[in-house]
């Protein structure tokens, strides 16, 4: 395994791991603002009340009921490992669609 493999790897592990947590962090975003506003509006600053709603929305897109909850999952490239003629292969030794 080279320099460009290991690149190669590494960007598509952070693809795969922004692919599975953003759709669960947005949902915490978008959730934390709202709950946000409301207490701005009505001024109550208890740092509490926004934690139940969080792990409420949080638990939804872990079981896939949220638009983007399970999307990331299915298109999980294998782990490349590079075959002794040089050519790039996938886990099961079929060969790799994945650019270099």
């Amino acid at each position: 395994m080279n320099e460009t493999d290991v690149g190669a790897l590494m960007h598509d592990c952070m693809i795969v791991t922004m692919k599975l947590c953003l759709p669960i962090l947005g949902v915490a975003l978008i959730v934390g603002l709202f709950i946000s506003f409301i207490q701005a509006i009505t001024q109550i600053n208890e740092a509490s009340l926004a934690f139940l709603p969080k792990i409420l929305a949080i638990g939804l897109g872990n079981t896939g009921k949220t638009p983007g909850g399970r999307r990331g999952q299915a298109g999980c490239p294998r782990q490349r490992i590079s075959s002794g003629s040089g050519g790039t292969t996938t886990a099961s030794g079929a060969p790799s669609r994945l650019p270099r």
